[in-house]
């Protein structure tokens, strides 16, 4: 199940992939590497985690039905 704090870990892991690519590196993200060339799915892969994100959000500020009988 994906929770907001998994939202929130899986973002700061591509923030810090985005990172590291620009920097030369490799990364593995789960059982994916992840190098210059691949910066453009990380770039996709943090904004779904952020848009994941923000359904949560907007979950637990929207306002609560409530039923009278």
């Amino acid at each position: 199940m994906i929770t907001k704090d998994k939202c929130i870990a899986m973002i700061a892991k591509y923030e810090q992939a985005e990172i590291d690519v620009l920097e030369g590196k490799n990364v593995m993200i789960g059982n994916r590497m992840f190098q210059s060339e691949s910066l453009g799915e990380i770039i996709k892969g943090r904004q779904e985690w952020e848009r994941r994100l923000l359904r949560f959000n907007r979950r637990s500020n929207s306002p609560k039905t409530i039923r009278f009988i």
